[in-house]
C-alpha cells in the first residue's frame, strides 16, 4: 500500500497509538458529519474498491451513509475519494472500530485517519427534454446487451426481469400525474435482486433521475421521492437505501450525470451509455431501464406534457 501522502501525528500522550493521516477528498454535501461531534460507524459492505460505513448504528435516514473509494472508482456521491495506491478494504477491515467527526474531523479507523483536504461535489443533475435518437440509441444498446446475454446463456434472472418491468408503469404514472400509482409500482420492487443495490433499486433510482431531469412537476414527483425513501428503510438494505435517497434529491456519480445529459442531447450517446452500463454486474443496465421508461413517456402521444396530479 503506498503511504507517501500519508503523514503521521504525534501521540498526545504514552497511551495512544500513532494514528496515520491519509489525505482524502470528501463530499461537500456531508462536511457537517465529517466535520461534526465525534460518532460511532459500522462497516456495513467491504470489497471491489469500496467500503461502505453506515454512521450512528441505525438504518436508512437515522444512519447517514459514507463511502471510501479507491482512486479510479466510481465514487459515489457520499464517497471519500483516496489517493492512489490505497485499498479501503485494507484501512477499513470488517469489525473494526471505526469513528465518523471529531475534534480530528474525517473518519478514524485501526490508527489510520482519513482526513479531508479538499471538497468534491456530484455534477448538478442536468435538465431537458429527452431526445428522440438519444432514445433509440439507448434502447438499442440495452437490446444488443440482452440479445447478447441470452445467447450466451445467460438471460436476466427472474428478479430483474420484474424489477425492469416496474419502470414503465412507474413512468407512466408520473406522466399521468399519478403519484399514487408510480409510488406502488416501484415500492413493489424495492429490495428486489441480488447484490448491496438490487435490481429494484437501480431501476427506482434510474425513474427518480429521470424524472427529475425531465422537470416532472414537484407536486407530481416530490411525494413519490419521499415515499420510496422512506419505504426504502425497511425494505433494501442500508447502502442502498441511501444512494436510492441521494437519487431522490438528484445526486448521482457522475458516470450517471453523463447518461442522462446524452439522453438530453446535450453530448453524444458514446462513451456516455457505454460507460453507464458497464456498472457493477447489472446496476448499468437496471439504472439505465430506468432512466428510458421516463424518457420514453415524452415521446409517446399519450404523455406529451406533464399532467397536473391526480386527486
Amino acid at each position: 500500500m503506498a503511504t507517501a501522502a500519508a503523514t503521521a501525528a504525534a501521540p498526545a500522550g504514552p497511551d495512544q497509538r500513532r494514528v496515520v493521516a491519509v489525505p482524502v477528498a470528501g463530499p461537500a454535501h456531508l462536511a457537517g458529519l465529517l466535520r461534526g461531534p465525534q460518532r460511532p460507524a459500522t462497516v456495513l459492505v467491504s470489497g471491489r474498491g469500496a467500503a461502505y460505513l453506515g454512521v450512528g448504528g441505525g438504518r436508512g435516514q437515522d444512519a447517514p451513509l459514507l463511502a471510501v473509494v479507491a482512486a479510479g472508482a466510481v465514487p459515489v456521491p457520499c464517497a471519500l475519494v483516496l489517493p492512489a495506491g490505497y485499498d479501503p478494504c485494507e484501512l477499513l477491515p470488517a469489525g473494526g472500530d471505526v469513528t465518523v467527526g471529531g475534534v480530528a474531523g474525517g473518519v478514524t479507523s485501526s490508527g489510520t485517519r482519513l482526513a479531508v483536504r479538499r471538497w468534491w461535489s456530484s455534477p448538478p443533475l442536468p435538465h431537458g427534454r429527452a431526445r428522440p435518437s438519444a432514445v433509440a440509441a439507448l434502447t438499442g444498446l440495452l437490446d444488443r446487451l440482452d440479445a447478447a446475454g441470452r445467447a450466451a446463456g445467460a438471460a436476466p434472472a427472474p428478479d430483474v426481469v420484474t424489477a425492469r418491468a416496474a419502470a414503465g408503469p412507474a413512468a407512466a404514472a408520473l406522466a399521468d400525474g399519478d403519484p399514487a400509482k408510480a409510488v406502488a409500482a416501484l415500492v413493489a420492487v424495492l429490495g428486489l435482486g441480488p447484490g448491496a443495490t438490487p435490481s429494484g433499486d437501480d431501476v427506482t433510482a434510474g425513474v427518480l433521475l429521470a424524472a427529475r431531469a425531465t422537470d416532472v412537476p414537484p407536486a407530481v414527483l416530490d411525494p413519490v421521492a419521499a415515499a420510496v425513501t422512506s419505504a426504502a428503510a425497511g425494505a433494501t438494505g442500508a447502502v442502498s437505501a441511501a444512494l436510492l435517497a441521494d437519487a431522490a434529491a438528484g445526486r448521482c456519480a457522475a458516470v450517471v450525470t453523463d447518461a442522462v445529459a446524452a439522453l438530453l442531447g446535450l453530448r453524444p450517446p458514446e462513451p456516455a451509455f457505454g460507460d453507464l452500463v458497464a456498472l457493477g454486474h447489472t446496476s448499468g443496465a437496471d439504472l439505465a431501464t430506468g432512466l428510458l421508461a421516463v424518457a420514453r413517456t415524452q415521446h409517446d402521444d399519450r404523455h406529451d406534457t406533464w399532467m397536473e396530479p391526480t386527486t
